[in-house]
């Protein structure tokens, strides 16, 4: 018994059939599938036989041979080699030859599985834990990627450039070519030789630099001069060591991060104690004003 869908595509250039299986896993004999309700839920069995559509006899290591409906049961891409009538004895000891479990345990499928079962278990305040760990894991990673971009600006881009390499040669869309040591050898030659070339270039532009420099400082040089002879060129100021300031001891500005939660939470407080010393003075003019008029009974009745 097995079900599964064919497309024939039949192409007219001679004549050349083309058949393609779109489903690769079928119920029949030594398929393995994962039982999803019923007494047996969670558990793996392999089928022995079909009963009919919708029902199969199913065995395996943590139930007893039973029957299970087709709509309770998911195929896995397992399959054991497996015939009619076969003993509890055999099939266990094929099932442990084929190592099933540990293989399931690997697949896409079980590991959703058992994160769902996780999920089940967690508490609410294991998901509180859970939402403040990643938040502080988010916040590990995005300062590093901060600072990351301020102190090496060059640095980011490359290892983007890298982990995009390396996704497409893991997919397949590109391939890794193997030098020979020839082309090795012919490579360093190249990156030498380009090395040099704009060694050369940055030796010739500090030369035209150089001398650019010593030109202006003739020509600043012959002007102060022109200006001496002339009677113009004013004295300069000492400046004391006083007066003097230094890059160095220049301290650099840096802009404080304000942390709006803490901000509210000041303005909060400011405002209640403004409200309680309102009180307290409110409450103090009303004593002074009952003294007073007791003063000025104890007068009258004098």
């Amino acid at each position: 018994f097995s079900s599964f869908i064919r497309i024939y595509t039949f192409v007219f250039f001679g004549t050349l059939e083309l058949s393609i299986m779109l489903f690769k896993k079928f119920v029949e004999l030594g398929r393995v599938v994962h039982i999803t309700k019923g007494p047996c839920k969670d558990s793996l069995a392999v089928i022995v036989d079909i009963i009919d559509s919708n029902r199969l006899l199913v065995d395996g290591p943590t139930i007893h041979r039973r029957e299970c409906k087709l709509k309770d049961a998911r195929l896995t891409k397992f399959k054991l080699n497996i015939c009619h009538n076969l003993s509890v004895k055999i099939l266990r000891l094929k099932w442990e030859k084929a190592n099933i479990e540990f293989r399931f345990r690997g697949t896409p499928y079980a590991k959703r599985q058992h994160m769902l079962q996780k999920r089940e278990q967690t508490t609410d305040f294991g998901f509180f834990k859970m939402r403040h760990a990643q938040r502080k894991c988010s916040n590990i990673v995005h300062n590093a990627y901060r600072t990351l971009r301020s102190n090496e600006p060059r640095v980011l881009p490359r290892l983007v450039k890298d982990r995009k390499q390396a996704m497409a040669i893991k997919l397949g869309f590109k391939k890794v070519k193997v030098l020979s040591a020839d082309e090795k050898k012919k490579r360093a030659e190249k990156k030498e030789a380009r090395y040099l070339t704009i060694k050369k270039q940055n030796a010739t532009l500090y030369k035209k630099l150089q001398e650019k420099r010593a030109k202006a400082r003739v020509a600043r040089k012959a002007i102060l001069e022109k200006k001496a002879a002339a009677g113009k060129l004013k004295p300069r100021e000492k400046v004391t060591k006083e007066k003097k300031t230094t890059t160095s001891s220049k301290k650099p500005v840096v802009q404080q991060r304000v942390n709006r939660a803490l901000v509210r939470r000041r303005h909060i407080d400011a405002d209640r104690k403004r409200k309680v010393a309102n009180r307290k003075a409110k409450a103090i003019g009303q004593v002074k004003k009952s003294v007073e008029k007791k003063k000025k009974a104890a007068a009258a009745s004098s």
